[in-house]
């Protein structure tokens, strides 16, 4: 299974909804977001990511992912070093 369908599945899980297409410029602010992505959904979405993927983020690291691809490209930066 890949980075991304993986984060697919924790979006999915963590909002309740089967249903929702998960697309890579989703963001918690913008025009295409997922419904409920408010300020405390966003921390209970960032705890479930690190635990998926068995990784912490930094402060600077949360403050800065603003779209899906952010955080898609923040966890790969972690699982390439952690080879």
């Amino acid at each position: 299974m890949s980075v991304f369908e993986r984060l697919q599945g924790v979006f999915k899980e963590t909002f309740n909804d089967t249903g929702t297409n998960v697309d890579l410029k989703m963001s918690r602010d913008g025009i295409s977001t997922i419904y409920g992505w408010d300020s405390i959904k966003h921390v209970e979405l960032m705890y479930t990511i690190e635990n998926e993927f068995d990784i912490n983020f930094s402060l600077e690291e949360l403050q800065s992912m603003k779209t899906i691809e952010d955080i898609l490209h923040t966890i790969e930066g972690h699982l390439n070093a952690a080879k």
